[in-house]
C-alpha cells in the first residue's frame, strides 16, 4: 500500500474524485499585488496606482477574487491560463499597454495560504 496503513481505505466514489492539473503562482503574469486588510485603503491606493496610465490591474481593476477560488497550496493550470488571458483580451484603455500588470483585494493577506503563495 502506498500510505503503509495497516488497513485499506474504501474506493471513492466518482463524484469524490476530481483531477485538475496545477501550475505554480510564479506563471502568473503579474508584477504586484496590492495585498490589504479591511480598511486600510487598499481600494484609494489602487486607483492612485491605476491612475497612473502604466498600470493595469486584473478584473478591470475591481477588487480580484482569484486567490479564493479553492483552498489548494497551489493554483490550477486553467486557472493560471484563464487569468492570463485577461491581459490578452482588454483594450487599450485598460491594461494592454501597460507595463507593470496587477491584482489588488482589500482582504486578501488575511488568508494564510495567499501570504504564502505571495511570498514566494
Amino acid at each position: 500500500s502506498v500510505l503503509d496503513l495497516p488497513f485499506m481505505l474504501p474506493q471513492p466514489m466518482p463524484e469524490q474524485v476530481e483531477f485538475n492539473e496545477l501550475s505554480h503562482w510564479s506563471k502568473l503574469d503579474l508584477d504586484f499585488v496590492i495585498a490589504g486588510v479591511d480598511n486600510c485603503g487598499t481600494t484609494s491606493l489602487g486607483k492612485a496606482i491605476h491612475s497612473l496610465g502604466s498600470v493595469g490591474f486584473s478584473n478591470q481593476g475591481n477588487e480580484d477574487e482569484f486567490f479564493f477560488n479553492h483552498d489548494c497550496m497551489l493554483p490550477y493550470a486553467t486557472e493560471v491560463e484563464s487569468f492570463n488571458s485577461q491581459w490578452r483580451s482588454c483594450n487599450s484603455q485598460t491594461v494592454s499597454d501597460c507595463r507593470l500588470r496587477g491584482l489588488r483585494n482589500p482582504v486578501i493577506f488575511v488568508h494564510p495560504r495567499v501570504r504564502i503563495a505571495l511570498s514566494r
